[in-house]
């Protein structure tokens, strides 16, 4: 990496040959694996669609290091327990 903190060319295209080829060609693991670990989030508007994640973790990605919160998923604010397509029953 450069003193400024950017990623040389190289490293950036080296990835995204890497990514296309294991989007294309890999296992359905491996491929959800990469997008968990790239996206945080995707959501869908009536007029858009936002793929939003880490600048932080396509940068680690690219110069291929690991960090512990790699699989680690992030807080999506439309979440609610329980009140989802399968809810049961409450045990009480």
């Amino acid at each position: 990496m450069s003193p400024s903190g950017s990623i040389a060319p190289e490293k950036i295209a080296a990835f995204s040959k890497l990514m296309i080829d294991l989007l294309d060609n890999g296992e359905t693991p491996a491929r959800k694996a990469y997008l968990r670990t790239l996206i945080g989030a995707i959501i869908v508007g009536d007029k858009s669609v936002r793929i939003v994640g880490s600048k932080e973790a396509v940068r680690v990605a690219t110069l291929g290091k690991s960090t512990p919160l790699q699989n680690v998923r992030g807080l999506v604010p439309e979440w609610r327990a329980r009140n989802d397509s399968n809810v049961r029953p409450s045990d009480s």
